[in-house]
Formats: structure tokens, C-alpha cells, sequence
């Protein structure tokens, strides 16, 4: 189970915090890893990830986010965000 916490504090900086607890669905086991983070940022977008640690690392090495995203937060991740990520992906 991740945790993955995100507060805008009052000057309007956002502070986003996670454990570090990776768990195998197959076996049932857990182990922390300090090299993959849950919460990782790419172009001035904060990225808090939880389930499977491959998509962290496929945000912070291997996907371009898209260059122009819209001024409003939810319709960039629903529109241009996400869509990219799922075409990297495959």
C-alpha cells in the first residue's frame, strides 16, 4: 500500500511527501527502496505515483512529458498528461 501525502501550504508552495515501502503482489512481500521514489517531478509537474515502481522510472527516464500543458491542472492531466504517459507505456 503506498501513501503519497500533498499539502499547498499558505505562501502556495506544495509540499508532497510518500513512504518508501514497495510491496510484490505475488509473493506478499515488502522491501523499501531509497532509488525508486513514489513522488518524482519533470518539467515543473510534481508526479506522485503508486502501485507498480516501473512507472517512476519510466516517468523520470524514459517518457517526454509533452512540452505545452494547459493552465488548468485537472484538464492537462486528463488531456495531455496521462495520454502521453499511456502511449509511452504501450
Amino acid at each position: 500500500m503506498t501513501t503519497i501525502v500533498a499539502a499547498i501550504a499558505a505562501n502556495g508552495d506544495i509540499h508532497m511527501a510518500a513512504d518508501v515501502r514497495y510491496s510484490e503482489l505475488e509473493t506478499g512481500q515488502y522491501w523499501e527502496s531509497e532509488n525508486t521514489p513514489k513522488i518524482t517531478a519533470r518539467n515543473n509537474i510534481a508526479y506522485g505515483v503508486a502501485g507498480d515502481q516501473q512507472l517512476v522510472q519510466h516517468i523520470m527516464y524514459g517518457w517526454e512529458p509533452p512540452d505545452t500543458v494547459s493552465w488548468d491542472p485537472f484538464i492537462a492531466m486528463h488531456t495531455q498528461i496521462m495520454p502521453s504517459l499511456r502511449e509511452h507505456i504501450g
